[in-house]
């Protein structure tokens, strides 16, 4: 870890709508197809989840073409918001 460097507390909830928190303050996860990414993510903790199993649970069968470049951009929006907030 680097001086100077601290890091929080980040944890998720899945009952009921999807939340994350660093130390008890909600974090802003982006919208529904972030959400659904990250919710997959969670719920596959310690797994290896493929670009294909995100892109069904967000698209449903009916994918766009440009499906995994979205999911790219979701995964990056994802971690430029954790790494901010647990990174202080």
């Amino acid at each position: 870890m680097t001086e100077g460097v601290s890091l929080r507390r980040l944890s998720f909830r899945v009952l009921g709508p999807l939340k994350a928190e660093i130390e008890g303050e909600p974090l802003a996860l982006g919208g529904a197809r972030q959400r659904k990414v990250l919710a997959m993510l969670v719920l596959s903790a310690g797994q290896v989840v493929s670009v294909d199993s995100l892109i069904e649970a967000v698209w449903q069968g009916a994918p766009p073409t440009t499906a995994r470049n979205q999911i790219a951009i979701c995964i990056t929006a994802l971690r430029r918001i954790f790494r901010s907030a647990v990174i202080q």
